[in-house]
C-alpha cells in the first residue's frame, strides 16, 4: 500500500531507522517540507542527496530511491529563521515516486520488510558485532564514551548494524547502500566486515606510534650528540662535515657531464684535507656550490604550437603585423628541427616599440622560463665569460648567472640592449658573445670561473637593439632579426585602449573608480603629449593623468562615482599641448622645401629654407649640421651649377651672389644622407624664384650626376608627412620595395612618387 509524505533532503548525512538525530535545518524548501509534516501525524521522509555539494536541489533526480521514515520529535525556531529539527529513524522505504510542489517536495512511498535471521543467526551477530566493536572502542581514540554507551544498549543484530553506520567514519555512498540492503544478515555482514577494517588499521597506527616513539627518543639523543660533536669540532675548527656530505650527495644525484664530476670529486677530496677555516677551503667551497646549482641535464618540456604562439602574441601585443608573422615563421623553424640548434633572434627597433614585451611573450607561448640579462654598458669579458676562480670575489658570468636562477637548461634568456656593450682595456664583451650566440659552438662553452664546457645549446636567446649599426659584424652575422617596426597613431591608439590604460588604473588601484577616457583625449594624448616611435613615453603621460585624477578623488569631499578624462580634462590635468609636430605652410614659397628626417622616436618634417643676397659666390650652411649633411649641401651646389643651363640661370649668378641654406631648429643636431634632392629644390627655387608646392614633402640623396639616391627609415618618415598634411610624396626610384610596410590607412591619403633623376623631382615640386 502506498502512502504520501514530505520529504526532507539530506547533505553529508543519513539517518537509520531506531536513531535519534538533531538536524539544522536552512533551506526554504526543507522548512517548508517541515511544517507540511505537521499536517501529516509529524511524519516525514528522510532521502540523501546523490551529490552532497548541492546547496539546492533542482528535481528528485538529485535523490536516492530508498530513504527513511521518521518522526518529528521536537522543533526549535533560530532567529535566523531555520529550524533544529529532532528526528527519530523508524522504518525503511522504497520511493514510488516523487512529486515537486512550487514550496516542497513530496513523495509516495511503501515501508521495506527486513529479511530476518534465525534466532541462532541473530544472536552470533549481535555478539560478534558487540565483540569487535568493544575491541575498536579501546583503541581508536575517535569513538567517544557516548557512542560507546549507545552502542551497549541494542537489543538486535539490525539495530546494532544501523546504529554501527550511524557512528564509524565510513564513505557516504557505503551508508547508502548499508540503508538499501533488504536483508539483515547481509546488513550484519557488512558491518562486521568493516568492524574488522578498522580494527585492523587502528593497531597499525598504534604500532607505527610506538615505534615513531621509539625512533623519537633515538633522535633525540642523536641529535644532543651531534649538537655536543659539532660543539667540539667548532673549538677544533674543524666544523664542515655535513657540508661536504651535500656535496658528495649533490654530485651523485646531479646529471653531471663526465668532466665536472671528475672535477667535483677531484675538489671534494682536496677539500676534506684543508683545514675548514683556510683561505683555499672557501674558494674551494664557492667553487663547489657554483658547479652544483647549475641545472645540468635539467630541461623543462618545450611547446611549439604555432596557434597557442600566435594566440599569446596577439593576446599580449597589438599590431605590429610583420613582426608577429616573422616570429611565428622561425617558431616553425624551431618546432620542425625539434629546437635542437635554437636560432638567435635579435629584435631591433626604436625604443619602447615592446621588444622586451614581445621576448616575454614567446617565452610564454614556448612554455619557458623567461629571465634578462641587461648589456647595456657592459665594457668587461668578464661579465659574460666570469672572472677566474683564482681572483677574490671570482664568480660564473652572467649567462651561467641566469641559468643557475632559472633551475632549467633551456629557458629563454633576453640579452637586452646587445649594442650597448663597449669595449676597453679589459677585453671585448662583444667577442666574448660570439660563442655565446654562435649554434655551431655554444655546446661547449666554458665560462673561466668553472672552467668546464657547459651546454647552451637548448637555451633560447632573444637579443634586442635599437641601433645595428652598433653591433659587431661577426656578431651580427650570428643572429635571426626581427626588425620591431615603430607604431603610427591608429595603433598607438588602440595599444593604449586595450593594454595601457586598463593597466594604469589596475596598478594605481582605481578600479572602483569607473575611470573612462574619450577616444579624441586618447588621440590629443598621442598627438600633443607624446613624441616616440613606441608607446614608453604615452604609458607614462597617463599614469601622470591617473596620479592626478587620484589626487583630486582623494581631496574631493564628495564620492566619485565615476570619472571621464575628455579633451578639456587632458588640457586642464597636463597644461597646454607640448608638442607642434612639423605643418605644411598656408601657401606655396620661394626657397622653402619640406624634407622629411627620421629619429630614434619616429620621423619628422624637416623644412630647408634657402635664400640668394648679392656677394662673391659663397655659400653659407647653418643648422646644427653634421658632416654628411654638409657634404650633402656642397654636392647640391654643384648639382645646381650643372643644372644652370636648363632652368635658363646665368653662369655669371654664382660669382656675384652668395647662397644661405638654413635648417630650422638649429639648436637641435642633424646629419644622414637624405637631403640632398630637398637642398637641390630650395636652392633652384629661391635662383629662379619658382615657388615649391606645399604640399609635396621629399627624401633622398642626390649623386654630383644628379642621380636620386636610396634612402632608410621610409615608413616613419612617411607617417610624418601624413601627419603634418603632406599629399605628395617624393622618394627615391630604389625605394619602391619599401612603400609596401605602410600602413593602408595612410597610403590612401597620399601619393607617392618615385624619382631616379633630379630633373624628375624639380619638375613635380616647383610650380
Amino acid at each position: 500500500m502506498s502512502n504520501k509524505l514530505p520529504v526532507l533532503p539530506l547533505r553529508d548525512v543519513l539517518i537509520f531507522p531506531d536513531v535519534a538525530y538533531e538536524l539544522q535545518v536552512g533551506r526554504i524548501k526543507s522548512i517548508k517540507s517541515i511544517d507540511n509534516a505537521a499536517f501529516c501525524n509529524d511524519q516525514i521522509i528522510l532521502v540523501a542527496q546523490k551529490d552532497a555539494k548541492l546547496t539546492d536541489i533542482d528535481s528528485s533526480k538529485d535523490l536516492f530511491d530508498v530513504g527513511v521514515l521518521a518522526d518529528i520529535v521536537g522543533i526549535d525556531k533560530l532567529p535566523n529563521g531555520s529550524y533544529i529539527v529532532t528526528i527519530l529513524g523508524k522504518q525503511r522505504v522504497n520511493i514510488k515516486s516523487y512529486k515537486d510542489h512550487a514550496t516542497f517536495t513530496e513523495c509516495e512511498y511503501t515501508l521495506m520488510v527486513d529479511i530476518p535471521s534465525t534466532k541462532v543467526e541473530e544472536e552470533a551477530f549481535l555478539n560478534t558485532i558487540k565483540s569487535n566493536y568493544n575491541k575498536l572502542a579501546k583503541s581508536d581514540k575517535n569513538i567517544s564514551v557516548e557512542k560507546y554507551f549507545s552502542l551497549s544498549k541494542v537489543e538486535t543484530a539490525t539495530q546494532a548494524a544501523d546504529s554501527l553506520s550511524m557512528v564509524l567514519d565510513l564513505p557516504f555512498q557505503e551508508k547508502q547502500k548499508i540503508l538499501e540492503m533488504e536483508s539483515v544478515n547481509t546488513r550484519c555482514t557488512f558491518i562486521i566486515k568493516k568492524l574488522k577494517e578498522r580494527l585492523e588499521i587502528v593497531e597499525a597506527q598504534v604500532q607505527i606510534e610506538k615505534n615513531i616513539g621509539k625512533q623519537m627518543e633515538k633522535n633525540q639523543k642523536e641529535y644532543y650528540l651531534r649538537e655536543q660533536l659539532e660543539a667540539i669540532q667548532k673549538e677544533l675548527g674543524e666544523k664542515g662535515e655535513d657540508e661536504l656530505a651535500e656535496f658528495a650527495k649533490k654530485a651523485e644525484t646531479k646529471l653531471l657531464s663526465k668532466e665536472a664530476k671528475d672535477k667535483v670529486l677531484k675538489e671534494l677530496k682536496k677539500l676534506k684535507q684543508l683545514q675548514p677555516m683556510s683561505a683555499e677551503s672557501g674558494v674551494i667551497r664557492n667553487y663547489l656550490d657554483q658547479i652544483l646549482s647549475l641545472p645540468w641535464g635539467e630541461y623543462s618540456v618545450d611547446n611549439y604550437d604555432i596557434k597557442n604562439a600566435e594566440m599569446v602574441l596577439e593576446r599580449d601585443s597589438y599590431g605590429m603585423k610583420k613582426t608577429k608573422e616573422r616570429i611565428i615563421e622561425q617558431l616553425a623553424v624551431m618546432q620542425m628541427s625539434k629546437g635542437t640548434k635554437a636560432s638567435i633572434i635579435c629584435l631591433h627597433g626604436s625604443p619602447g616599440t615592446g621588444k622586451t614585451s614581445i621576448a616575454k611573450s614567446i617565452a610564454d607561448s614556448l612554455g619557458k622560463q623567461f629571465t634578462r640579462i641587461s648589456l647595456g654598458g657592459v665594457r668587461d669579458e668578464s661579465e659574460i665569460r666570469g672572472h677566474r676562480r683564482t681572483y677574490v670575489g671570482a664568480m660564473p658570468g652572467k649567462i651561467l648567472s641566469a641559468l643557475k636562477k632559472m633551475n632549467t637548461s633551456n629557458p629563454v634568456i633576453l640579452l637586452d640592449e646587445i649594442d650597448k656593450m663597449t669595449s676597453d682595456q679589459r677585453g671585448d664583451p662583444g667577442a666574448a658573445m660570439l660563442e655565446v650566440l654562435d649554434p655551431s659552438q655554444n655546446a661547449t662553452f666554458v665560462d673561466h670561473f668553472l672552467d668546464l664546457e657547459y651546454d647552451l645549446s637548448k637555451v633560447t636567446f632573444i637579443c634586442t637593439a635599437n641601433d645595428l649599426s652598433r653591433i659587431p659584424r661577426p656578431l651580427l652575422d650570428r643572429m635571426e632579426l626581427i626588425k620591431v617596426e615603430s607604431y603610427i597613431t591608429s595603433e598607438k591608439f588602440e595599444i593604449a585602449k586595450r593594454h595601457l590604460i586598463p593597466k594604469q588604473i589596475k596598478e594605481f588601484s582605481l578600479q572602483d573608480y569607473k575611470i573612462t577616457f574619450t577616444d579624441r583625449a586618447i588621440l590629443d594624448i598621442i598627438e600633443f603629449y607624446t613624441s616616440e616611435s613606441g608607446v614608453r613615453m604615452l604609458e607614462r603621460t597617463i599614469a601622470s593623468i591617473l596620479r592626478k585624477v587620484t589626487k583630486n578623488i582623494l581631496k574631493s569631499r564628495t564620492k566619485v562615482k565615476g570619472v571621464k578624462v575628455d579633451q578639456e580634462t587632458v588640457v586642464k590635468l597636463l597644461g597646454e599641448h607640448r608638442n607642434n609636430h612639423g605643418k605644411i605652410e598656408a601657401t606655396n614659397q620661394i626657397g622653402l622645401t619640406n624634407g622629411m628626417a627620421w629619429t630614434e622616436v619616429g620621423g619628422d618634417l624637416l623644412q630647408v629654407e634657402v635664400v640668394t643676397s648679392p656677394g662673391k659666390g659663397n655659400m653659407v650652411i647653418t643648422g646644427s649640421l653634421g658632416d654628411v649633411m654638409k657634404e650633402s649641401c656642397s654636392t647640391a651646389f654643384t648639382v645646381v651649377k650643372t643644372l644652370a643651363p636648363k632652368y635658363k640661370i646665368d653662369a655669371s649668378f654664382f660669382e656675384k651672389n652668395d647662397i644661405h641654406v638654413h635648417f630650422p631648429d638649429g639648436a637641435t643636431p642633424k646629419d644622414g644622407p637624405s637631403a640632398g634632392i630637398t637642398v637641390v629644390t630650395s636652392m633652384i627655387s629661391a635662383i629662379t624664384k619658382r615657388p615649391v608646392r606645399r604640399d609635396v614633402s621629399m627624401t633622398g640623396e642626390v649623386s654630383i650626376r644628379g642621380k636620386v639616391m636610396p634612402i632608410g627609415g621610409l615608413k616613419e618618415k612617411v607617417l610624418a608627412a601624413h601627419r603634418g598634411g603632406i599629399k605628395v610624396i617624393i622618394c627615391p626610384e630604389e625605394n619602391k620595395k619599401d612603400i609596401k610596410d605602410i600602413p593602408k590607412e595612410v597610403l590612401k591619403d597620399l601619393k607617392i612618387v618615385t624619382a631616379s633623376q633630379i630633373e624628375t623631382v624639380l619638375k613635380i615640386a616647383l610650380t
